[in-house]
């Protein structure tokens, strides 16, 4: 539900990630020229940060959480 497979531009690489905050709307790269697309939300207007960023690692059970989990 909300997730569509679509094609990408070939300049992505899979494992890529793009986010477009106007659409709401991230796609995940996981092979050339293709992407699964997810609806997403957005935080407020002047909020946001522009950039690219890379993913240092995943961890199961991260040293932050959010102040309602504690």
């Amino acid at each position: 539900r909300g997730v569509v497979q679509t094609r990408v531009a070939q300049e992505y690489k899979p494992g890529t990630i793009v986010i477009s905050l106007s659409q709401k709307k991230l796609w995940l790269v996981p092979g050339e020229g293709e992407a699964i697309q997810y609806r997403v939300a957005v935080g407020k207007a002047g909020k946001a940060w522009t950039g690219a960023a890379y993913v240092q690692g995943k961890f199961v059970r991260p040293d932050w959480m959010p102040a309602w989990m504690e």
